[in-house]
Formats: structure tokens, C-alpha cells, sequence
């Protein structure tokens, strides 16, 4: 079985263009696969542990039956090392093997056991081993792999603080530049930006082409000129003129007193390296700075290329204004829009449609536009463009502040505003008779109450400037609440899904290029700047990488599934393999559920290949309506163009009706 290595993801697919979403089939099932082999015991995965150095540190291990039938641990405790971490060459740094246990633990199906013993943080020769991250191995005949990770931490404490570091080196024609360095009191974190060759997206950063989503690069790193230590492969993010790698996982944190990081980029795909940067720890000119726009206009050459944190407001319309002011004032429109006031400085980088949909919205210049204005504390490095010389934030973290517009004149009455609120199911059809009626107002407001008419819209005139939230019901279909604020003087003109009785949220809907993906995960943005909620929270999946960085596949799926009985779930296996090249064919993939627990029908129900590194397949999940509440836990085998790349777990709880 290949080593696992899990990290939580989130999948959400936007689509920009209109507000209609493809009908469609899945594709038709494939034959039910034969029955797997039997499941066994397991060991569980159990949090992290941070150590002081020297310090003996409790290791506390669990394992769980998930067979159907008795089963016996033997010899126990069974085996278990500790390695050195990361293990991502060939040959695993084995730093301790403790001796197996002489007795037996019999535990009955969905019964665990736990195994506690100190370890002295010392090595097979009785040394204290150095700082930094160990992986808690466990060897069972059903599974093997990593139970826990432990850091130990440096005697001396460690260093925390952002480093900006903005080097470019140049080797065999590509060029790296390394952005920025965190140091945090868990490990390092390093940030890098590269144009590849040729380098273009034709359909978006959401589905960058199969040779640009291969391109992990490797790295390895030293302090003080000490030890040599591997990265794990980069994790990638494309931007519109390039890649951003990231280095984040179980790198060692740095030492306090020291003074030099060297961090080695190696290989990025077929382009041998290095790209070797030098990274002086002894300074802090890099470290946030607290500012406000108007310092940064004023000051602009002694804040340039340095990380700052502001609160300022923000106007943003497509094409049209994409800004930050320290304050805003109203226009002598009819209805008293809101403006920018003073310096100004521009918005790089990416913030989501989500946290627009935190703010307000007003009419752009353009009238088919929408312009999104709020308050924003904001962190990002400041910039001079070498283009244009204009002042500009490459935001890398974005939150919405608490704010409400005051009145149009000082110690005037704050005005009334409109509300009109749109209701449609996922087909886009107008819902008419549903009942909207708000259970949270502004103090002084009186309860709203009203149905939605052929156009599936209500509107509530003259009403206070504020919060409100809404319940939203109609016959056949699935209540859902709603939350939203009022402007004074303004209409605001919202948009939500309504979920028919029998919809789900993973359901599997057509999204364009993507394949199927779930209900829950799609949301739109009308072209007249309203926006359409989806009733559901996104669904989230794990990830687990199979094999070696030459071979390895990484699949995105549920591994925890909430329900009750009577109910049908789909589960979506996304599978991408970084290290194939286009020319590569698609993954063929076989799923087997591994003896699934009684009451609970587990079939393949058919796939999705898009580029030659991504497909898809989906589990039918079918839970009986007699089952009883409770947590079920069984394993998938996963089959890749006919290996066993071994099994993954998954729990189903069944919830009271």
C-alpha cells in the first residue's frame, strides 16, 4: 500500500456568466464492482503534538476494528517507528523502531484500543535527536502508514516574524522570485513566484492547463549553514502572468538567534536548478506595517515592496473602479452615491465574490454595472507599477469590517431604504407564493411579511437601514434562511436559490469544463450585479496523495458523510495526477467498497475525464430507511489504470429523522 498524506480542501465552482445552471445526466453507472477484500483493524489518525526539547513526550495511539467479525491485534502493541520527516526520497530516515509488544487485544467489530508509551526523544543509539518534525509510523496487517506527527521544538525558542524578501535568480533560462518567508512557531513558510515558458491560461486559473498543474517544484533548505533538509513539493496557485508556489508543510521552524536561511529551489518539472536564495534573519525590515493610504501616497519610496496592514474603504466595479480610500463621502446625486475621498491606491491580487457579497452595491457610470463599496482590513505588499508608476496593493488577505453608511447630511435622519428580494429554484424558474418574512430587523423596524409574486420577487419599500435575516418557505420545497443588509436611500436587489424537496446538496449537477460536481458547491453572479446564494454551505473534501512525487495521484473526496436514513449521497472522487504530462492518457479508475456495513449499498456510478491528468468517479451511496442512527465506517479500494493504489476510509453517520 502507498504512503497517504492528507490535507482538507475546499472545492467551489463560480460561475461568472449568467445565472442558469446546464441540466444534464451523469453518465450511466458501470456494473457493480466485485466485492473487495475484508477490512481490518485500523489505526486512527490523531492530532499533532508539539514538545519542548529534551522532554519526554506521551504518545497516545488508537485503533479501531472496522470488520465485520472479531479481530485480534497481535502481536501489541504491533510495530512502530519513528521517522524523520519529510519523507520524500527513496530512502526514509528511520530515527527510532521500538519492540513489538508480546500479547494480544481482541476487539469486537467497531471497537478500539489505545497504546500509550513515552518516547525520551532519543534515537536508536540514545541520542537526543535534533529539533524539528518526526511522523509516529504504525505497521498493522491491514494498514501502515503515519498515526502522528510531533515537533520538537528548538531549545532556544524559536524565531517568528515575516521576512519580504523579493530575490530573482535566473538558471538555464527561468527565473524564480522568491516573495516572502514566514516564520511561524511551527515551521517555515516560503512564498515564490515563476513564469514558465509559454505560459498561458485559455480557460481561467480554475482550470490551468495539464503541463502548468504538473509543475510542482522541489526545494530543500538550511540555517546557519547546518543540516540540509527536503520540502515537500510545492503546492501551486495560478495568477494571470504566472504561478505562486508555496512551501508550508512540516518545515522546521528556525531557531532563535540564528542568522541565515538558505533556501534551494531545485527542479521545477524537467528544469534543473538551483535557484539558491540567502535570507538574513538578523533584520526586520520586512516584518507588516501598519499604514494608512494616505501615508503610503506620502511616503511611497520607503514603503515600497514592503507587506502593510490598513483599513480602508473599498470601490470595486468590473473595468471600471478597483480602489482604496481612507474615507468616502456622497455625491450630489439624486440618490447620494458613494465616493472615494482622497489619495487613492489600487487593488492587485484576488478577493472572492464571496466577501464582495458582504458589502454594499450601488450603480457603477455604467448602467449595466454593479459597483461594490465597504470597509476592508486589508494585508498585502505595497507597490510602485514599473508600468504606469501608479500605487498599488498586492493583497494577499482580505476581511470585511463591521460599518453602516451614516446619513446624507451630519445630524440628519438616516433614510429609508427598498428591499426587493428574488426567489428561483436551481432551474433558474421563478418561485411564486413564497412566504418571506424576516426574523431579525433593525431596533424600531417592524416585522416583514410577504409572498412572491409571478416574477418571483417581494419587495419591502421604506423600510430601516440594517441587518436583516429572513425565513423563506414554500410548499414542496426546502425552508432556508437568509441574511442581508438595507442601505438608506438605496434598493438593494438580491437573488436566492430555493431548494426543491428531494434536491440535495450533492447532487450532481454539469458545470461547464468541470465535469459534475455538487449542488452545493455552485453559485452565480447575475450580469445586473445581483447575486444568486446558495441555500447550501459548500461541501468540502479531504485529500489524500497515493505513491511517490514520480507517480503520485492525489484524490479529493468526502471521507465524513452526514445523513439519515431513507436517503441517497453521492460522493465525488476528484483525481489528479501533478506529475503526468499532457500526452499522458486519462486515469481509469475502479472504486470497491470494502465491505460496507449492513443497511448501506455503495455502487460506482459512472465518471468524468476532462485533461489527461484530471478524472473524476462517483460512489452511489444508498442508506436503507431501517438503518439505525449512528456512525458506520468502512474503506474504498482505489484502482488506477489497474494498480491498487490501496484503500481510503469513509464514516457515514445517520442521523435522527
Amino acid at each position: 500500500m502507498k504512503k497517504i498524506a492528507i490535507v482538507s480542501v475546499l472545492l467551489i465552482v463560480m460561475l461568472t456568466s449568467s445565472c442558469q445552471y446546464i441540466t444534464g445526466e451523469v453518465p450511466s453507472p458501470v456494473p457493480t464492482p466485485e466485492p473487495g477484500p475484508e477490512r481490518g483493524i485500523m489505526f486512527d489518525r490523531v492530532p499533532n503534538v508539539v514538545s519542548l526539547y529534551g522532554v519526554r513526550t506521551e504518545i497516545n495511539l488508537s485503533f479501531t476494528n472496522e470488520a465485520s467479525e472479531p479481530r485480534t491485534i497481535s502481536p501489541f502493541p504491533p510495530e512502530i517507528k519513528i521517522i524523520e520527516l519529510p519523507d520524500v526520497t527513496p530512502t526514509v530516515t528511520l530515527v527510532r523502531a521500538f519492540p513489538l509488544g508480546t500479547g494480544e487485544r481482541a476487539l469486537q467489530p467497531g471497537e478500539s484500543a489505545s497504546y500509550s508509551f513515552d518516547w525520551d526523544q532519543k534515537n536508536d543509539r540514545g541520542e537526543q535527536v535534533p529539533p524539528g518534525w518526526y511522523s509516529v509510523e504504525v505497521t498493522l496487517p491491514t494498514s501502515r502508514g503515519s498515526a502522528m506527527r510531533v515537533l520538537v521544538l528548538p531549545p532556544e525558542g524559536v524565531m517568528e516574524k515575516t521576512i519580504e524578501v523579493n530575490q530573482s535568480k535566473t538558471m538555464n533560462g527561468i527565473t524564480f522570485t522568491l516573495e516572502r518567508v514566514e516564520l511561524t512557531a511551527t515551521g517555515i513558510k516560503v512564498y515564490a513566484f515563476n513564469t514558465p515558458p509559454d505560459y498561458n491560461l485559455p480557460q481561467g486559473p480554475m482550470l490551468a492547463p495539464p503541463q502548468f498543474m504538473a509543475l510542482h517544484a522541489d526545494a530543500e533548505y538550511s540555517v546557519d549553514g547546518g543540516d540540509v533538509k527536503q520540502a515537500f513539493p510545492s503546492g501551486i496557485r495560478f495568477l494571470d502572468n504566472g504561478m505562486e508556489h508555496t512551501w508550508d508543510e512540516y518545515l522546521d521552524p528556525v531557531p532563535q538567534n540564528s542568522h541565515e536561511l538558505t533556501f534551494r529551489i531545485t527542479k521545477l518539472g524537467d528544469w534543473e536548478g538551483p535557484w539558491e536564495f540567502e535570507i538574513p534573519l538578523d533584520e526586520d525590515t520586512g516584518l507588516s506595517q501598519d499604514v494608512t493610504v494616505s501615508k503610503l501616497v506620502a511616503q511611497a519610496n520607503s514603503y515600497n515592496d514592503k507587506v502593510v496592514a490598513l483599513d480602508a474603504f473599498y470601490f470595486y466595479a468590473v473595468l471600471e473602479s478597483n480602489t482604496l480610500a481612507d474615507s468616502f463621502a456622497l455625491d450630489s446625486s439624486v440618490e447620494g452615491k458613494v465616493v472615494p475621498v482622497g489619495a487613492q491606491i489600487r487593488v492587485k491580487g484576488y478577493i472572492s465574490q464571496e466577501l464582495h457579497n458582504q458589502l454594499y452595491t450601488q450603480e457603477s457610470p455604467s448602467p449595466t454595472n454593479t459597483e461594490y463599496f465597504g470597509k476592508l482590513r486589508i494585508t498585502g505588499k505595497f507597490e510602485i507599477d514599473d508600468t504606469d508608476g501608479e500605487y498599488q496593493i498586492d493583497i494577499t488577505s482580505a476581511e470585511v469590517l463591521e460599518w453602516m453608511l451614516p446619513p446624507p447630511q451630519a445630524g440628519a435622519e438616516t433614510p429609508a431604504g427598498n428591499l426587493q428580494i428574488k426567489i428561483s429554484g436551481f432551474s433558474d424558474m421563478s418561485l411564486q407564493g413564497a412566504e418571506v418574512v424576516s426574523f431579525k430587523q433593525p431596533d424600531g423596524q417592524l416585522e416583514l411579511r410577504g409572498l412572491t409574486d409571478a416574477d418571483g420577487t417581494v419587495t419591502f419599500d421604506d423600510i430601516k437601514q440594517g441587518g436583516y435575516e429572513f425565513t423563506v418557505s414554500l410548499a414542496d420545497y426546502i425552508q432556508m434562511n437568509i441574511k442581508l443588509t438595507v442601505t438608506g436611500g438605496r434598493t438593494a436587489d438580491v437573488a436566492f436559490h430555493m431548494a426543491h424537496t428531494g434536491e440535495a446538496p450533492d447532487d450532481l449537477l454539469p458545470a461547464p469544463g468541470m465535469g459534475p460536481q455538487y449542488r452545493a458547491n455552485m453559485t452565480a453572479v447575475r450580469r445586473d450585479g445581483t447575486h444568486v446564494v446558495n441555500p447550501w454551505p459548500p461541501i468540502t473534501g479531504t485529500t489524500v496523495t497515493f505513491g511517490a512525487s514520480t507517480d503520485a495521484v492525489q484524490i479529493n473526496y468526502r471521507d465524513y458523510i452526514t445523513t439519515e436514513a431513507g436517503q441517497v449521497r453521492n460522493n465525488m472522487f476528484f483525481m489528479y495526477r501533478p506529475g503526468s504530462g499532457p500526452a499522458d492518457t486519462s486515469l481509469n479508475v475502479i472504486l470497491k467498497a470494502i465491505d460496507p456495513p449492513s443497511g448501506i449499498t455503495v455502487t460506482q456510478n459512472g465518471g468524468w475525464s476532462g485533461p489527461a491528468t484530471q478524472t473524476k468517479a462517483f460512489l452511489k451511496i444508498e442508506i436503507s430507511q431501517n438503518i439505525t442512527p449512528g456512525e458506520y465506517v468502512f474503506s474504498i479500494d482505489v484502482q488506477i489504470n489497474g494498480e491498487d493504489y490501496g484503500t481510503v476510509p469513509c464514516t457515514i453517520k445517520v442521523t435522527e429523522s
